[in-house]
């Protein structure tokens, strides 16, 4: 049983009544509280082939000030994801980059996911949502794929075409076809996604790769490209 508020995670609570013949039972409930005053946030930076020494990393960018508490970022979508991670209560100012790491390495983040499962290497989606309720709005999403799969429709399975067809309907993916996915044929671990100067109209045409040993978690995105 979840609350309909939009953030703060609190504990479970459980309780345990005696019956007639001395046995208990209890019952846990988790609820979550508002978060009245949650900071605007965008995907900005990204890696999926990572390696021991350069796991894969997300990187967010504050477009406002405001608090974490609550914001939840998926590997993939609330009703269908592979790993996530809730923020606690804190706050940031505009310009504030918080890099996650979603996989067990060396190079290290502010924060871990819970799992430490790593991003789907070729084909894949995040989406960033206001709490983790399942029906929560989502802030913001990307979808990248290798544009050669040609199972389930190019995406490779069936759980990433559901969480591209939920982008998608949400306004939050320009289109639920695979060949409008980021090309990631040309990234590695150091060679990341990054976002062109904020720019977000939900597409492919927001993102770029950077050049090799580029990657720039925690600052400002490098803006040498790579040229295949």
């Amino acid at each position: 049983m979840r609350g309909s508020g939009l953030g703060i995670r609190s504990a479970s609570s459980s309780a345990n009544t005696p019956s007639k013949k001395g046995v208990s039972s209890s019952f846990s409930i988790t609820l979550w509280a508002k978060n009245p005053n949650p900071a605007t946030l965008l995907i900005n930076e990204f890696t999926t082939k990572g390696t021991e020494a350069n796991p894969d990393r997300v990187e967010l960018v504050a477009t406002s000030r405001g608090n974490l508490a609550g914001v939840t970022l998926y590997a993939g979508t609330a009703a269908h994801y592979s790993d996530r991670i809730i923020f606690p209560d804190r706050w940031v100012e505009r310009g504030t980059y918080i890099v996650v790491r979603f996989q067990s390495g060396d190079d290290g983040g502010e924060y871990t996911s819970e799992n430490l499962s790593g991003l789907g290497s070729n084909n894949g989606a995040l989406s960033l949502a206001l709490s983790p309720e399942w029906e929560s709005p989502i802030i913001d999403a990307v979808v990248w794929g290798n544009l050669v799969t040609t199972t389930f429709e190019g995406f490779g399975s069936q759980a990433l075409q559901n969480q591209v067809a939920t982008l998608f309907e949400a306004g939050q993916w320009v289109s639920s076809s695979s060949a409008d996915s980021i090309d990631s044929t040309s990234s590695t671990a150091t060679r990341s996604f990054c976002r062109d100067r904020l720019i977000d109209t939900n597409s492919n045409s927001d993102w770029y790769i950077c050049d090799t040993r580029q990657a720039s978690f925690g600052a400002r995105n490098s803006e040498k490209r790579f040229v295949p």
